[in-house]
């Protein structure tokens, strides 16, 4: 995808919605959320290194499908996590949350439509 720093931009520096980027790039309300939300996972900020290029920027968003090799140390233990999901009144947005706490995490997590 060759959009992704004008979606960025678009969010980041002109505070529009998801709707409003998409029809401004042409690309579904989907596609802006899954940028910005695999954005906010990579823990760059904006605005972007002035080297990074596009290219480097899709790499970092679109790795490879099941490779660990950006964040290993964001893999949940499954085995742990069926553990607590095996808890009453534990769900797996709780887990999620309660984990992100643990690790002194700030990012709020995914951005809903807007």
């Amino acid at each position: 995808m060759k959009k992704a720093k004008e979606i960025l931009r678009l969010k980041s520096e002109a505070g529009l919605g998801n709707h409003k980027i998409a029809r401004a790039c042409g690309v579904s309300a989907s596609t802006v959320w899954d940028t910005v939300t695999r954005f906010q996972m990579t823990g760059i900020g904006w605005p972007l290194p002035p080297a990074m290029s596009e290219k480097e920027l899709e790499r970092r968003l679109y790795r490879k499908q099941g490779s660990l090799e950006a964040n290993p140390e964001r893999v949940p233990d499954w085995a742990e996590v069926q553990r607590e999901l095996r808890n009453k009144h534990v769900t797996l947005r709780l887990f999620w949350e309660e984990r992100r706490s643990r690790r002194g995490e700030s990012n709020p997590g995914p951005a809903h439509y807007e």
